[in-house]
């Protein structure tokens, strides 16, 4: 369940990415839009604000893009942990099985001697 919460998670900040993505090539087609227009020294401003608005939604995709990278990481460590621990009860079943029949060889090998 937590896997799957992770992985909704790690889902919607992909989505949450596209749509800065999105936000960031809209930022991009004003900042042309500022360039074109920015004959007046007045523009000049518009076009530094249209700038940074891009870089900011730039740096936006990239915070949340390596936020769902994250969150996948966490979401396969977990994966990893739970297959390591699976792993680990399969040999102590395998080494109780192993005991035992060692304890059978072993009880079997003393009456073949009381046997003899």
């Amino acid at each position: 369940d937590d896997l799957r919460a992770a992985e909704a998670e790690a889902e919607a900040e992909r989505a949450q990415a596209q749509a800065l993505r999105n936000e960031l090539a809209s930022a991009e087609a004003k900042a042309v839009e500022a360039e074109m227009g920015a004959a007046e020294d007045g523009e000049l401003a518009k076009l530094e604000r249209a700038r940074s608005e891009q870089r900011l939604a730039e740096a936006k995709a990239r915070l949340l893009e390596t936020d769902a990278l994250c969150e996948d990481l966490m979401s396969k460590r977990a994966e990893a942990e739970a297959k390591i621990l699976q792993a680990a009860e399969t040999c102590e079943q395998l080494l109780a099985k192993l005991a035992a029949r060692s304890d059978d060889a072993t009880a079997a090998h003393a009456e073949a001697q009381g046997l003899e």
